[in-house]
């Protein structure tokens, strides 16, 4: 005979699993950070520069743009180019 209680199964809440990170190498290009301080201050000031000066270009572009008129240049077809586009495949398709 069995001595004592049966185990009862508990529910508990259980992790979402995590997603596997792709194998390899990484996309982009490798940066290894400067560690002297003249190297980081100078890593610092390119990278203000390049923001000012990619600010500023965006401006112009943006200020060429608005100042132009843009005109959308539409072509309706009627119903009947349609119709003679369809009639057309047709005929090409029985030679």
């Amino acid at each position: 005979m069995a001595q004592g209680k049966m185990k009862v199964k508990t529910n508990f809440e259980r992790k979402p699993k995590k997603a596997h990170k792709p194998l390899g190498p990484k996309k982009g290009a490798k940066v290894i950070a400067p560690k002297k301080a003249v190297r980081i201050k100078e890593n610092n000031l390119k990278s203000v520069l390049q923001k000012s000066i990619n600010a500023s270009i965006e401006r112009e572009l943006a200020n060429k743009a608005g100042t132009r008129s843009l005109s959308v240049v539409r072509v309706e077809s009627t119903d009947a180019d349609a119709s003679e586009k369809v009639g057309n495949k047709k005929q090409n398709k029985k030679k």
